[in-house]
């Protein structure tokens, strides 16, 4: 019998009782719980995915309101992984849900998704990306794959097997290695929301049509969405042979390295407080006393004016605010600038 609650899907006949039974068998895990994460674990959960984990370190921001829509003024500073769940148990109290605020890492990767069936790369840090990537494919586990960049967004589904058939394409067959230059976050350089709902949800899309077997999956195939011109391009992707995994899991640590040099550009929080530095801000949002706020690209293109000092950049993660000191060292000889060690986050 076709439970009530999902007739409307169920009466496809793509779907039907069989197909929402293998909704309701199926477990996956959510790794991020923004935008992206938030977007699909509600959607999953309404369609009646049986069991849902979601893992996100993080907790919410006022400067994620916009665009992560399942949070509200009063889940500020709360647990994003835990306020998701909550969420979606007052939507659909049948959906086995777990929670952790915990940062993915190489040492628990392989524990989380030895425990389900599909795996949604939904962060936004690109060794973190490399790492699941690299993890999956070690483990044979599926990887359904999103990221964004301004108005543009990526899907695709990584390391589809097929029986008695050789692996398809993952993220290092499209790149092969973790760029080495920063590449900034949603919140250094900005993103509107529509793009993030609508990667969200091509995301859930290929999740139906892998578990219901319909559809042309995006096997081998990397889709990248335009949002201001509404194009779509589709790449087709080459297995790369010769890439080794086990080397690329014994020699990264999927972290971002910092050369010995960086280290005398970095303070830290404390030294931040003991010292008299005017605060340049690549974030919208914290708890310092901000001089300026300004943004990555106003310093790479020499727009910003600054009077002689000593100054802290701050961002989200410590990364951009180590490019932009590096840059402005260069503009302003006669002041001093410093990265905030770890960014904003670990205040």
């Amino acid at each position: 019998m076709i439970n009530y609650r999902y007739k409307r899907q169920s009466i496809l006949k793509e779907v039907g009782a069989c197909g929402q039974q293998k909704l309701l068998d199926t477990k996956v895990l959510i790794i991020g719980c923004g935008g992206l994460g938030g977007e699909v674990a509600v959607h999953l959960a309404a369609a009646g995915v049986g069991e849902i984990h979601l893992i996100d370190f993080d907790v919410v921001d006022e400067t994620n309101l916009h665009r992560q829509v399942f949070f509200n003024e009063n889940d500020i500073r709360k647990s994003k992984a835990d306020t998701i769940k909550k969420y979606i148990s007052n939507q659909n109290s049948k959906v086995k849900i777990i929670a952790l605020q915990e940062k993915i890492t190489k040492l628990n990767v392989v524990g989380f998704i030895s425990k389900v069936d599909y795996v949604f790369d939904c962060t936004d840090d690109l060794h973190t990306k490399y790492l699941i990537n690299d993890a999956c494919v070690l483990n044979n586990k599926l990887l359904i794959y999103g990221s964004l960049f301004k108005f543009e967004g990526h899907v695709s589904v990584f390391n589809h097997h097929v029986k008695n058939a050789n692996r398809n394409c993952n993220l290092r067959d499209v790149f092969p290695e973790i760029p080495k230059e920063n590449i900034p976050s949603c919140s250094e350089v900005g993103t509107l929301n529509a793009i993030v709902s609508i990667i969200a949800n091509m995301q859930v899309n290929e999740f139906y049509k892998l578990v219901l077997e319909i559809g042309k999956p995006l096997v081998n195939q990397l889709l990248i969405f335009n949002s201001l011109d509404n194009e779509i391009l589709k790449l087709q992707l080459k297995i790369d042979e010769s890439l080794d995994f086990e080397k690329h899991w014994r020699t990264n640590t999927y972290e971002k390295e910092t050369c010995e040099n960086d280290k005398n550009l970095e303070i830290s929080l404390d030294e931040l407080k003991a010292g008299n530095y005017k605060i340049i801000s690549l974030v919208e949002n914290t708890n310092l006393d901000v001089t300026i706020f300004s943004s990555l690209q106003e310093i790479e293109t020499g727009n910003l004016i600054l009077s002689k000092g000593e100054y802290c950049i701050v961002c989200e993660k410590g990364v951009s605010s180590l490019k932009a000191v590096k840059i402005l060292k260069k503009q302003f000889l006669e002041s001093k600038f410093f990265s905030l060690m770890y960014g904003v986050n670990k205040i």
